[in-house]
């Protein structure tokens, strides 16, 4: 069955959606409905055992890709150039006339790893 959904604008209701009870359907099984922030998140099928631990992963799961978005950020080299790349550099210079003065190094994966266990833990021992 599915219900209009109205806003008001002035003096008059302006139909913008509709809400259908059928979509909520769920299949047979354990589900995990999350939900905050202005959104919700389901999950199909969780071991009702493990469900404490998909709550918690997915209540940290924003900060960890933050922690390891920070991992993976690109960084100036710290090791000074040698004279045949300072030369391939001012010769690139000449032609494409944009200075390329900066060598970038990553994270390693296991740096981003690291990273993401870190803030577990954190967020463990709270």
């Amino acid at each position: 069955m599915t219900t209009p959904i109205y806003k008001k604008v002035g003096r008059r209701y302006i139909e913008i959606g509709v809400y259908d009870n059928e979509a909520m359907y769920y299949p047979h099984g354990a589900h995990l409905v999350i939900s905050g922030n202005g959104s919700t998140l389901t999950k199909y099928n969780v071991d009702p055992a493990h469900a404490a631990v998909e709550v918690a992963l997915q209540s940290v799961r924003d900060a960890m890709a933050k922690a390891m978005h920070k991992a993976t950020e690109m960084t100036p080299a710290k090791r000074p150039y040698s004279k045949k790349e300072l030369a391939g550099i001012k010769a690139y210079t000449d032609i494409a006339g944009n200075p390329i003065g900066l060598r970038f190094e990553g994270a390693s994966m296991h740096d981003v790893v690291e990273a993401g266990i870190k803030l577990l833990k954190a967020e463990v021992l709270k």
